[in-house]
């Protein structure tokens, strides 16, 4: 058979392209230089393809495979996902429904919460947790499974599907890397491995995948390591090898240079001294021995200066090809000490911003579990149905901060003049405010009770004794004498 060989895209279809003596360095083919094929430059090829066909399970699964090794073995990517999970979820995540009934909008925020406490199957974390284990998943292996399910009392729980568990048999042509879609390309099922090549399909009405998809018609989540994964790994074998160089340039204090045959003892002939039982050298016995040098012979230090200044610039280029790729600046990760105040609050900003993208991902997660969780309370009676209880929102976490206290005082400001509720400013904390606002009226009754007591012994004042126990201003019960007058009933 003869003939020039021809080049087929993925449908069998001859792709034309420019022959090579065509284009020469310094012409162009097309008025796009990136469309050129040059010698000079690596061909990219041609990927204008579904995201199933790119994305195979073969490609996802060593994606994630290599995002799981560095997430074990590198601290600087482990601490930077571990990060990521911490800030977008902190103690927040307070579900407060549209219900106009607050007793009711108290129950429902209740029930919920307890059921916080222990929503997985195996009971290791409450919803919390369970919220940060997601938030890694999709940074290290790029998605996570969540079933649905329920106890034999018909109590909701939920059960977490690692990446690796969904999938396709061998031989499955009916579903793209374990998802079943529609016609409309919308997943419709999920398919889990039960065991040892067994699978069984799970309807999306019964399980969520979490993952966030940047094309359209991604079905399937990848590590977001990815771009930096060959990165990373080339790094831990410079890392190896520049560590093995150092230990051997700090094992070795001497160079011996000579002309004298290898067989001869380093330090010429050896003469031996008698010292109990062991037979040692001059040289081994007197500190600071002259070694003799044969002619021809040069004795000199060895010295190294491994590593460079140099090497750490790199290894730093290579950081921040992983810090930009994770969406958390390198010098949040990794160094921050060339930055002033100015450019520390626009690094923030910058994490802010991909948490809140990270946190809006995570609420969709729990709405779907809210409306999951309340709808099996309808069904056990636990709940009374109400009207809005499916629209729900959840207070997220405090921002990120170089002055806390700063921050603290200005939220202070901002509940006093009215622009931020007591509530909201709770939950940021992890707090509740009816557990808050009962501490706080036990709290007054007892010092008011204390306060009684005392003036009926000492003949003082009411003010002037709950003053002594509880200093409201600066200037102790001094100050007190100026506040209004507190009312006590019989």
């Amino acid at each position: 058979m003869s003939g020039a060989i021809k080049i087929l895209d993925q449908y069998g279809r001859e792709i034309n392209r420019p022959q090579a003596s065509f284009v020469r360095s310094g012409s162009r083919q097309y008025q796009y230089a990136a469309a050129d094929y040059t010698r000079e430059r690596q061909d990219i090829g041609d990927w204008s393809s579904d995201s199933k066909n790119t994305l195979s399970s073969y490609v996802r699964r060593k994606l994630m495979s290599g995002g799981r090794y560095l997430f074990e073995n590198v601290g600087m990517v482990r601490g930077a996902i571990l990060d990521k999970a911490s800030y977008s979820v902190g103690n927040a995540f307070i579900p407060t429904p549209s219900i106009e009934d607050q007793g009711l909008q108290r129950a429902y925020m209740d029930y919920f919460m307890e059921w916080a406490k222990s929503p997985d199957v195996t009971g290791r974390c409450n919803f919390t947790g369970l919220l940060k284990l997601v938030s890694i998943a999709i940074d290290r292996d790029g998605d996570l499974g969540c079933m649905f399910v329920e106890t034999p009392t018909g109590y909701p729980k939920l059960r977490l599907v690692e990446s690796h568990n969904i999938g396709n048999k061998l031989g499955d042509q009916d579903a793209y890397d374990g998802v079943l879609v529609d016609r409309l390309n919308r997943a419709r099922a999920y398919r889990v491995f039960t065991e040892m090549n067994k699978t069984r399909d799970f309807s999306s009405f019964n399980m969520i995948l979490v993952y966030e998809p940047d094309r359209a018609d991604e079905l399937r989540g990848k590590s977001s390591l990815a771009h930096a994964i060959n990165d990373l790994l080339d790094r831990q074998e410079i890392l190896d090898a520049e560590k093995f160089a150092v230990k051997i340039g700090s094992k070795l204090a001497l160079v011996l240079h000579t002309d004298v045959p290898a067989d001869t003892p380093f330090f010429g002939e050896q003469t031996e001294t008698q010292s109990g039982a062991s037979n040692l050298t001059f040289e081994k016995v007197m500190n600071g021995a002259i070694p003799r040098l044969m002619p021809g012979e040069e004795l000199k230090s060895f010295e190294h200066n491994r590593p460079s200044n140099t090497f750490s610039g790199f290894l730093e280029d290579l950081i921040r090809n992983v810090s930009l790729g994770l969406r958390m600046p390198f010098e949040f990760i990794w160094d921050a000490s060339k930055l002033n105040g100015t450019g520390n609050r626009v690094i923030l900003e910058k994490v802010d911003r991909s948490i809140q993208e990270r946190q809006a991902t995570l609420v969709r997660f729990s709405n779907r579990v809210w409306s999951y969780v309340c709808g099996r309370a309808f069904v056990r009676g636990d709940l009374p149905e109400a009207s809005g209880w499916n629209r729900v929102t959840w207070q997220m976490p405090k921002k990120l901060s170089i002055d806390p206290g700063r921050d603290g005082r200005q939220a202070l400001e901002e509940i006093k003049f009215g622009t931020k509720s007591a509530e909201s400013y709770a939950a940021e904390c992890g707090r509740d405010i009816e557990t808050i606002e009962r501490q706080k009226y036990e709290e007054s009754l007892r010092l008011v009770n204390y306060a009684e007591t005392l003036s009926k012994q000492t003949g003082k004042s009411f003010d002037f004794c709950f003053g002594l126990i509880r200093q409201m201003t600066p200037n102790g019960n001094v100050g007190m004498m100026t506040q209004p007058q507190i009312t006590r009933t019989a």
